[in-house]
């Protein structure tokens, strides 16, 4: 089984499981949407073979890794805010500005703690609004005009209407996506997805 999280779910992620299933059409794949917390607590099971996960600072000892994609964090904003018509913003101008997080336990723990302690270095009090289960919603949140979000910059998903795409300052927090996979107990086929999956994430 594998697990993938929610904003992984592009159309880039699709052409390689593609790409795998047509050059090794003998594996079958079983999709399992969840959160990275979930999928890690499954790999420490056993319960799940391979996840595309947010990796946390500290990983479980019997779970191994790769980074398949870096992205640092931009601002999606409704389209009508005043924001939506700049290019960037500062940390300064988010004081008072109502945030739309993915909820605690979806997100790995220190998922916003980069972007908390940019706000809090020059005097902002993180302000949370609304929660969401996953970046789908978050943004769809922000059409609504529950407030802005902190987001990767991943092209795949800045294509929404009524919500605008800006740049933070270049000091913004990085996110990590990897791949992750158990120690020890992989099948051949396995190993070749994840062999797979790396080659085609490091093309690009």
């Amino acid at each position: 089984m594998l697990g993938l999280i929610s904003s992984f779910a592009t159309p880039r992620f699709a052409t390689m499981l593609r790409a795998f299933q047509k050059k090794v059409p003998g594996v079958h794949i079983e999709l399992s949407n969840h959160p990275s917390a979930w999928q890690l607590e499954a790999l420490e099971r056993g319960t799940l073979d391979v996840g595309i996960l947010r990796p946390r600072e500290r990983m479980p000892p019997n779970v191994v890794y790769h980074l398949i994609r870096r992205e640092p964090f931009r601002l999606a904003v409704p389209s009508r805010h005043p924001f939506a018509k700049r290019k960037a913003v500062t940390w300064k101008d988010l004081r008072d500005e109502p945030l739309v997080l993915v909820e605690p336990g979806v997100a790995p723990p220190d998922y916003y703690a980069a972007f908390f302690d940019r706000l809090r270095d020059v005097g902002v009090e993180p302000a949370v609004r609304q929660y969401a289960q996953n970046v789908a919603t978050k943004i769809w949140f922000v059409s609504a005009g529950f407030g802005i979000a902190p987001i990767p910059h991943t092209p795949d998903t800045e294509h929404h209407s009524g919500v605008a795409f800006i740049d933070l300052p270049e000091d913004a927090p990085v996110t990590n996506t990897a791949i992750a996979w158990r120690k020890a107990g992989g099948t051949p086929a396995l190993l070749r997805f994840i062999e797979f999956a790396r080659e085609s994430f490091a093309a690009h």
